[in-house]
């Protein structure tokens, strides 16, 4: 590498630093984003409206794997939202009473009870949060499964970033 490309390069860093959270470019959230949409510099701007509440930014993140919670968390701080993160469908019904996140973010494959089992226990405990359902598994049965609870987005992943805040901010509208 030549010295006007190093410059470059550093002069392009120097740009993302000021653009992003510090640290962001390190943790695995970004695995979420498309290359475009962090060289392009849309992933943090313009994403949250000053007006909402504490609560209206709040989100709660129900899934298994501890990679995939930190990494939403860390997606979702970045561009302004504060994170509530479950390890469990169960963990989520104990403090779901007390929960101010304004949507839920739910895996499918949750364990002992599945996120659509978690949807369906939540109705009926007159639970009622906007909901977007994200799964590995590309599977009918699923879909079918998901669209009968009636969610805000099915998202399958891997899934881009802006997707992820385009569906909580119309769970939220």
């Amino acid at each position: 590498m030549n010295s006007q490309d190093a410059s470059r390069r550093r002069a392009y860093q120097l740009r993302l630093t000021a653009e992003y959270p510090r640290n962001f470019f390190k943790h695995p959230a970004t695995h979420l984003l498309a290359r475009s949409e962090v060289e392009c510099g849309t992933a943090a701007n313009n994403f949250m409206d000053d007006s909402m509440s504490d609560s209206q930014k709040t989100v709660a993140i129900v899934d298994d794997d501890p990679e995939m919670r930190s990494s939403l968390a860390t997606l979702l701080g970045a561009v302004g939202y504060r994170a509530e993160t479950y390890d469990s469908a169960e963990t989520f019904l104990i403090c779901a009473s007390s929960c101010k996140a304004s949507c839920l973010v739910i895996d499918i494959n949750l364990g002992d009870i599945t996120g659509v089992e978690l949807a369906h226990q939540l109705s009926a405990d007159g639970l009622k949060w906007p909901i977007i359902f994200m799964s590995g598994h590309d599977d009918a049965a699923i879909k079918n499964q998901v669209s009968a609870v009636g969610p805000v987005a099915f998202l399958h992943k891997p899934f881009r970033g802006n997707d992820l805040i385009d569906a909580i901010k119309k769970a939220i509208q």
